[in-house]
């Protein structure tokens, strides 16, 4: 049973509100067929013992939406759950074992999630190992984006914010949520560095106007309380001093300068493993909430 996947089918799949298809050759054709005779009796019966009757359609990890109808299920719903009996514990190999896999493919991947986090010289590395060729529109703007990743990461978020408005010029204008994730940052760092007086006038003049917005409020009082504290990094807000923190800001800033240069927010890599969740999240939906606990990404790739 060979099954292939396509990056941009999938694409164009989750668009649709469909998960992936399989390709179905003709000893599957032939599986679908003796199926397809049983399967409405099948599924009649096990739809009356539920005691519940087909809905004309349901929502399905937000956006993902599937339509069911009251007809016998065709033959590739039996199909997934086929794959939903075993996809929920762990995946039987003879389901994607022999998935023809481009060697190009994945390295072009890897490049795509080097270069969309700007590494640059790694990936040169890997362009000299491997023998591809550098995309042009991989380059634009790599190193300013790089520049402004690296402020971020630094704790500089003023630099930051003013290479940004060079190079994406009303990107924080239009993006109020990244611009106070920006400003709330440089006042982190005053306060870590026990500039009280500094970030408390910082804070009044930039930080306050976001007050007006409800959704604001919350976040505000939390970085204000942060002056209270003579160790900040000890208090119950410490996880706004970590590196983590300067890591989330400098990612969603990063995406925010992609897409407002019309290039994908996230690399190839990202959007195969949000699919791949997506999916498996679809078909633990599908055989029944209670029946096995919920696909964890984490608890897989530590397998």
């Amino acid at each position: 049973m060979v099954f292939t996947y396509s990056l941009q089918g999938a694409d164009q799949a989750l668009h649709n509100g469909f998960a992936p298809a399989a390709s179905v050759g003709p000893a599957e054709r032939r599986i679908n067929a003796a199926m397809s005779a049983q399967s409405s009796e099948v599924e009649r019966r096990r739809v009356t013992a539920a005691g519940a009757s087909f809905p004309s359609g349901r929502q399905c990890g937000g956006s993902l939406s599937i339509l069911f109808l009251s007809a016998p299920p065709h033959p590739s719903r039996i199909w997934r759950e086929i794959f939903a009996s075993s996809a929920m514990m762990d995946l039987d190999p003879r389901l994607y074992e022999n998935v023809p896999v481009s060697d190009n493919d994945v390295r072009n991947i890897v490049l795509s999630y080097l270069m969309h986090n700007c590494f640059k010289d790694t990936a040169e590395t890997f362009l000299s190992s491997t023998g591809l060729e550098l995309p042009v529109d991989y380059t634009v703007d790599v190193d300013r984006r790089k520049a402004i990743f690296s402020l971020v990461l630094e704790g500089n978020a003023l630099k930051a914010i003013d290479l940004t408005e060079e190079l994406a010029p009303n990107l924080l204008e239009n993006d109020m949520d990244l611009h106070f994730d920006l400003l709330s940052l440089h006042f982190i760092e005053l306060v870590r560095s026990r500039k009280c007086t500094e970030a408390l006038e910082f804070g009044q003049k930039k930080l306050t106007p976001f007050g007006k917005v409800p959704k604001y409020v919350e976040k505000l009082e939390d970085f204000m309380a942060l002056l209270a504290y003579e160790e900040p990094e000890k208090s119950p807000m410490f996880h706004l001093l970590s590196p983590e923190y300067r890591q989330n800001v400098a990612d969603t800033l990063n995406r925010a300068v992609l897409a407002h240069a019309n290039r994908p927010a996230y690399s190839s890599l990202e959007r195969v493993i949000q699919q791949a969740t997506v999916v498996r999240q679809y078909l633990q939906q599908e055989v029944g909430k209670d029946s096995y606990p919920p696909f964890s990404l984490k608890a897989f790739l530590n397998k």
